[in-house]
């Protein structure tokens, strides 16, 4: 059993550990490439779901408790704790 503050990507041949507060929400990219997660610790991160390695952290006001791709691909939204939303971009979510 893994400790619950740590999130595992893991691919068919390695996994990448990375030290995460409490992970409330993750979303998928459309093109499957991008792993999306909101914590407890105000960030949003981004993997690559390929590598399981971390591309992108961004930051909220408050914890943040969803996240999601918009259909096409070209931005991210997250809510917090608060019900602020922010919405990035393509070229501020690593896309």
């Amino acid at each position: 059993m893994q400790d619950s503050s740590y999130l595992v990507v893991a691919t068919s041949s390695r996994e990448n550990w990375a030290k995460v507060e409490s992970v409330n929400s993750i979303a998928i990219s459309s093109d499957g490439q991008i792993l999306a997660t909101g914590s407890g610790d105000k960030t949003i991160k981004l993997w690559e779901i390929s590598t399981g390695k971390e591309i992108h952290s961004l930051t909220h006001f408050d914890p943040v408790f969803s996240v999601a791709f918009t259909p096409n691909g070209d931005g991210l939204a997250a809510g917090d704790s608060s019900g602020n939303i922010k919405i990035w971009r393509s070229q501020l979510v690593g896309q």
